[in-house]
């Protein structure tokens, strides 16, 4: 059981093992955390609204991808591919079919799960670096697709989506877009956490740790890939649905390479095989992403003769890539090991073992 709860606490049985939420302190704070999640959206402005959402909507990509590399081991450099055909899926059948915004994204998860069984099979053959660069394939294979589709997608002109109404709310500001995305993170984190806990996640661990062995032991090498990266499109897919939702705008430029890089530097941050890391890799990279953006901003309006609002972009990056390399240095196990350590130290305190 290890030091996850307090002395003089002890699980029963197996369901009491597996209890996310054991002791009455755990669910007073889960309770208070909830609260204040969906209350903070009625005291903040449109700006932290929609930070609050994009947020949320990373998490659930990030959540996804976590699942298939962190779990099983599957290494993808296509997860913005599959933002892409959950945002465009849902944007096309609503903007130009006139399709319901809940039944266009039931379609578009539905396409974007098709599509990770379509880049799940070579992962059979596949491993390390070559499963990375046939999932960039996959990657690359989108943006061209949708920079040539314009009858369907717009091409570079973009795809503009009328406002989204549905079950009586219209989605006309950031407010609504808020509670949308936080719910849908917190349904999706706990169903994240529950397949994690199945025999499906054992199954995930075991391939990433020894996929020969796992064979051995009785698991379906080929299904069990496969689930995880049905999985993980599903996550993004529906992530583009929110995305679309959002910006009620798309392009091929908010899909590439780049976004996808750094959705797997969100699962190095917060840490390989944890979902609560998954939630504090988003929450760091996006905040440093936005705390660089405006330090900036504000440093190019402050010095207008020595920097350019343009070199800001560049500035980001360098400060992502800065932050991902002592990660990797100093901390490679990520943020959640981190606050694991400091639980344990807190528990154990003023005792050294």
């Amino acid at each position: 059981m290890g030091l996850t709860v307090p002395a003089g606490v002890r699980d029963e049985n197996y369901r009491q093992a597996i209890t996310i939420v054991k002791t009455k302190t755990q669910w007073g704070l889960a309770i208070a955390g909830l609260v204040a999640l969906f209350i903070a959206p009625l005291i903040l402005d449109d700006y932290f609204n929609n930070f609050i959402a994009l947020i949320c909507i990373n998490m659930i990509v990030v959540l996804g991808l976590n699942l298939l590399t962190g779990y099983c081991g599957q290494i993808s450099l296509g997860q913005s591919a599959f933002v892409a055909v959950g945002a465009y899926s849902t944007g096309i059948l609503y903007a130009k079919y006139g399709v319901p915004f809940p039944l266009a994204t039931f379609f578009a998860v539905m396409i974007s799960a098709v599509f990770g069984i379509i880049v799940g099979l070579p992962s059979v053959r596949l491993k390390g670096f070559y499963l990375a660069l046939s999932t960039v394939a996959f990657q690359f294979i989108v943006y061209w697709l949708l920079f040539k589709g314009e009858a369907l997608t717009g091409g570079g002109y973009g795809l503009a989506l009328p406002a989204v109404s549905f079950f009586g709310i219209t989605f006309d500001t950031r407010l609504e877009v808020a509670y949308l995305s936080i719910t849908s993170v917190v349904i999706l984190a706990y169903f994240a956490k529950g397949i994690a806990r199945t025999r499906a996640g054992r199954a995930f661990i075991a391939i990433r740790d020894n996929d020969l062995a796992a064979e051995v032991m009785g698991i379906a090498l080929t299904r069990t890939k496969l689930v995880a990266f049905v999985i993980s499109s599903m996550y993004a897919g529906f992530a583009g649905a929110l995305y679309a939702l959002l910006f009620r705008f798309l392009m091929p430029d908010l899909f590439t390479l780049g976004h996808s890089v750094w959705y797997l530097a969100m699962v190095i941050v917060g840490g390989m095989g944890s979902l609560l890391g998954s939630i504090l890799g988003t929450v760091f990279i996006v905040c440093l992403q936005e705390i660089t953006r405006v330090w900036f901003a504000s440093l190019a309006a402050a010095f207008p003769n020595v920097l350019s609002v343009g070199m800001g972009t560049g500035i980001s990056h360098a400060s992502l890539g800065l932050a991902l390399a002592l990660f990797l240095i100093f901390e490679p196990r990520g943020l959640s090991h981190r606050w694991e350590t400091i639980k344990s130290t807190y528990r154990l305190w003023p005792f050294s073992y």
